[in-house]
């Protein structure tokens, strides 16, 4: 996974392996199939997010506009008319790109280039290649 920061969209800046992809809602049935994630790891992960982020309002974000303010009005913070962010990631190995690099310089898994980047969120698939390996590893 690479990724850019707030500060800068248009660089990524870190890279990491994923080594968990979760659906961090509550546990249900979708279309007769099970999602989300058990009460009682997202209790633990909250624990977790109080004691190791004590500034990011001692929980997961659960709305894309999520308001600190208001973060206790409603159920995990969710705002009516503001989607659910669903994706959960798992991280290791997060680590500081050596010489940052521009998004238009990697490709979707279609072959299109990636255009500037205006606003946070989302994610998109791109090809892991020769060339997207030498970015990651070259020094300044």
């Amino acid at each position: 996974m690479v990724f850019s920061t707030m500060k800068d969209l248009t660089q990524v800046s870190y890279c990491a392996e994923v080594v968990r992809w979760e659906d961090k809602r509550h546990e249900g049935e979708e279309n007769g199939k099970r999602v989300g994630m058990p009460d009682k790891r997202r209790d633990r992960l909250n624990q977790l997010i109080r004691i190791l982020q004590p500034n990011n309002c001692g929980r997961i974000y659960m709305t894309r506009h999520w308001n600190p303010d208001n973060h206790l009005k409603e159920a995990d913070g969710y705002e009516k008319g503001h989607p659910y962010c669903k994706n959960l990631l798992s991280l290791r190995n997060v680590r500081r790109v050596d010489v940052p690099f521009g998004i238009d310089k990697m490709f979707n898994i279609s072959g299109s280039k990636l255009g500037q980047r205006t606003s946070v969120g989302g994610f998109v698939y791109v090809k892991d290649d020769a060339d997207l390996r030498t970015l990651l590893n070259t020094k300044p």
